[in-house]
């Protein structure tokens, strides 16, 4: 429901100088109009018997939208160049993956950013030769033209914020600065790797590979710990994501 919400938004604001502009009373328009049309289209009936009635969860979404719109200025100048694209085929060793961006930015200078929204718990789990989610790699593969940043958009009430691999400074926010692109010196390099990357998954899963390799994330969350016999991620102070 949060991206269909945000689909509506930036479909009416389209850049940042408008967001910047609107009023406090436009704005609280806007957000309830995406709310109301998100409750709308996703079973209403069900959010009604859990969140005690529509008007109450018009009204939380309404505040977290508005949460995230205030993450969103403090952003570099940008347009929206496109929301939300139909699923396109990303193939990699054979194998065919369907995948859609949930949006696309463009910066004054005509670089690139691509954003994926996250509801829940976001960390950087698109790193290391496994990762744990290569989504937004794939993404940037699929459209590498320009491209200066990658991005989770965490958009819930607890916290509202952007985590992302890019190699330019505060394009997110003022005093922003590099991510650590794996040590490479620019996105682009740091592409080619996860090209290569992305490539040797899919081989291997269309091979049938599939060795036992633990991860810290995974130890920790597993709970037969007892009944593995392969060494835990947790005794050799493994983390995949650092």
């Amino acid at each position: 429901m949060i991206h269909h919400a945000l689909e509506h938004v930036w479909s009416v604001l389209r850049d940042s100088n408008n967001l910047l502009s609107l009023g406090a009373d436009a704005q609280a328009r806007l957000l309830d109009d995406g709310a109301g049309r998100a409750l709308a289209k996703y079973a209403v009936s069900v959010i009604r018997v859990r969140a005690g009635g529509s008007g109450r969860a018009r009204r939380r979404m309404a505040g977290v939208l508005r949460k995230w719109l205030d993450i969103e200025r403090q952003r570099e100048p940008f347009e929206v160049e496109q929301l939300e694209l139909g699923r396109q085929a990303a193939r990699h060793a054979g194998l065919e993956f369907s995948v859609r961006i949930d949006r696309v930015d463009r910066l004054a200078d005509g670089a690139r950013v691509l954003i994926d929204y996250k509801k829940g718990v976001v960390a950087p789990d698109w790193r290391g030769e496994r990762p744990d989610n290569p989504q937004l790699p794939i993404y940037a593969l699929l459209r590498s033209q320009a491209l200066v940043a990658v991005a989770y958009g965490r958009v819930n009430a607890g916290e509202c914020s952007f985590i992302a691999e890019t190699e330019r400074l505060a394009i997110f926010k003022p005093g922003g600065r590099k991510s650590p692109l794996e040590g490479m010196p620019t996105l682009a390099a740091l592409i080619d790797v996860w090209s290569q990357r992305i490539e040797n998954i899919a081989a291997d899963s269309r091979a049938g590979r599939a060795a036992v390799a633990p991860t810290l994330y995974a130890c920790k969350s597993c709970r037969l710990h007892g009944l593995c016999r392969v060494p835990a991620a947790l005794e050799e102070g493994v983390d995949s994501h650092d």
